[in-house]
């Protein structure tokens, strides 16, 4: 769209929408975004959630609404109402919070017959569940119902964390480390934000340590980066071993992919590290986790410079693997298996599977000073940023997740600086390093059950009111500041691209219409989880006709991953199908054991 049609397009008129008997399909970012404000809660309503800052025991015990459990039975078009609202913003708080949630199945009825229900001028909601001295309810009480239910949800999920926590305190092995709860929840909040492996997390998200369920990709990039910081506070051992990102294997898997894949000058930056590495201590080992897509399985590699092989954890010699009895655990293994490797942990066995989740969610999530503490505590000083990553994790970042996250709108150029990655051909599974996995061809751990596991590291930006979903923070000065050889280039670009328009008007921003910040403002609400539900439904069926294996991202709905090069991409244009289209048609099919794994992804939509 060019500039002069982002000026002359209108903004939103409710005149000439609500009650004109037009069609809510293809319509303009304007009118989105005046759906959307109509969604939107008052802050004076939102005053009633539980503080994300409530102690996790707390949460457990707050009382919440109950939610209907059955099918819908009522025709959705019965909730809405042309009447203007009858309650105060206080009166209709109160009411919503004393009556039962509408079932997950109705509010997504409602929400996908909202937008034409709102052109043909609903202002209400009236809830035919209740007949006598019924109240027309403002619309925003869909969004409210909404997070009421995801609420419930979490409770829920807490409560079976407390649930898990009580077992595992029975247990010897836990009881002489934390003797009771306190000692492992403290004065935590229960969806605070946490800062982990370079991005902020809600701290319910860690709560799936403490639940015996599989762990979600995400939590090996965060435990990955834990063994790095501890690895750079010992010299002696930093030395010899390096510890590489958590998706490090995805660049190994391009190289070994095909021939001629990377020149010597356009290896990816994280290789050329390790090579640099390699020619100043032949004899170091390089350690990573690996997930076999193919298995629904992760398990740790170990390349020994020195001894010139390679080997999963548990073929090496002089490392045995720790023993696992269920079906979750790889994630923790594959970590446990690096540690020991490293430091020398000890294996922990089916016994102590528990107690290494424990001591993982205490040291991903830190606890809080107690302010209501009547007796002073000392000092907690928070690490900078800058201090808890390292330049291993973030070169993998430059190499893997940046550069899948681009926008798709836009075409790649080529890097001059030769830090050259095209991940497009990237997959999930070990498959190409199998061939080598060791001195013996073997490649050990057992096979874990089918698993909720996102192909992906990185679910979206976003902070604590949004599930799922974590924001990358940089990590470095010199990242922040550092220049590409290239940027002389893209500055001219963005100079002939900011120009002026020549009509003795100052534009404040420079060519930004109503229209076009409108749609930025539907840009940034897509990548919090908001957007139009019908439109939305309708732009993932097209995709689906491009790619019938295509999974969306729950928490930022502009993230979509190719089933061919698995990896996240973002669209620019939000319900764009053409560039995606484009993008896929271009890439090579690869191996489909993909679609099966991530279905099972947590925060991924099939």
């Amino acid at each position: 769209m060019q500039i002069n049609d982002l000026l002359n397009e209108s903004p939103f008129v409710a005149s000439e929408w609500i009650g004109t008997g037009r069609k809510y399909k293809d319509v303009p970012m304007p009118v989105v975004n005046a759906r959307l404000a109509a969604l939107k809660v008052p802050e004076t309503v939102k005053r009633s959630y539980p503080s994300p800052d409530m102690l996790i025991a707390a949460f457990t015990a707050f009382k919440l609404p109950p939610q209907t459990r059955e099918l819908a039975s009522f025709r959705d078009d019965a909730w809405f109402s042309t009447n203007k609202p009858t309650l105060s913003e206080s009166s209709c708080s109160e009411l919503l919070w004393s009556r039962a949630i509408p079932s997950k199945n109705t509010l997504n009825t409602l929400e996908k017959a909202f937008g034409q229900q709102w052109l043909d001028g609903a202002q209400s909601f009236v809830d035919p569940r209740y007949k006598k001295g019924n109240q027309y309810l403002p619309l925003w009480a869909l969004t409210v119902w909404r997070d009421l239910s995801s609420l419930v949800e979490k409770q829920q999920d807490l409560q079976r964390m407390l649930t898990f926590v009580h077992n595992a305190l029975t247990k010897p092995a836990v009881a002489a480390h934390y003797p009771n709860l306190e000692c492992i929840l403290g004065s935590r909040g229960w969806n605070t934000d946490v800062v982990a492996g370079g991005f902020t997390f809600p701290s319910f998200h860690f709560s799936q340590l403490l639940r015996p369920v599989q762990l979600c990709d995400d939590m090996t990039q965060v435990m990955t980066q834990g063994l790095q910081r501890r690895l750079e506070l010992d010299e002696e051992l930093l030395a010899k071993h390096v510890i590489a990102a958590s998706r490090f294997y995805l660049v190994l898997e391009v190289a070994a992919a095909g021939k001629n894949r990377f020149s010597d000058v356009k290896l990816p930056r994280s290789l050329r590290e390790i090579e640099t590495l390699v020619k100043s201590r032949p004899n170091i080992k390089l350690w990573f986790p690996v997930l076999q897509a193919h298995l629904k399985h992760e398990v740790a590699l170990c390349i020994d410079f020195g001894k010139k092989t390679i080997a999963y954890a548990d073929s090496l010699k002089d490392f045995p693997r720790p023993k696992k009895n269920n079906a979750i655990s790889c994630i923790p293994a594959s970590m446990n298996a690096i540690a020991h490797g490293v430091f020398g942990d000890k294996l922990w066995s089916p016994e102590t599977w528990q107690l290494d989740r424990l001591q993982w969610f205490l040291t991903l999530v830190p606890n809080p000073p107690n302010h209501d503490s009547p007796t002073p505590s000392a000092s907690v000083v928070r690490p900078d940023i800058r201090n808890l990553l390292n330049r291993c994790e973030d070169d993998a970042y430059n190499d893997i997740l940046t550069s899948s996250l681009e926008d798709i709108d836009e075409p790649a150029k080529d890097d001059d600086s030769g830090d050259c990655t095209n991940t497009e051909q990237l997959s999930s599974s070990g498959g190409a390093l199998n061939k080598e996995s060791g001195p013996n061809g073997e490649g050990a751990m057992e096979v874990d059950s089918p698993s909720q596991r996102p192909p992906s590291v990185l679910s979206s930006s976003g902070k604590k009111n949004i599930p799922n979903r974590s924001s990358f923070h940089p990590s470095s000065k010199s990242t922040l500041n550092s220049t590409p050889t290239h940027s002389k280039k893209q500055a001219k670009n963005i100079q002939k691209k900011v120009k002026p328009l020549d009509s003795g008007v100052r534009y404040d921003p420079v060519g930004l219409s109503k229209s076009a910040r409108s749609e930025k403002m539907s840009r940034e609400a897509a990548d919090r989880g908001e957007s139009d539900v019908q439109k939305r439904e309708e732009w993932m069926r097209k995709i689906r006709r491009v790619d019938p294996f295509a999974l969306f991202d729950e928490s930022n709905h502009r993230v979509v991953i190719c089933s061919r090069c698995l990896e996240p991409k973002k669209v620019k244009v939000n319900y764009n199908v053409s560039r995606f289209r484009k993008h896929y048609d271009g890439v090579p099919a690869l191996q489909m054991a993909f679609s099966v794994t991530a279905s099972h992804a947590s925060g991924w939509r099939r």
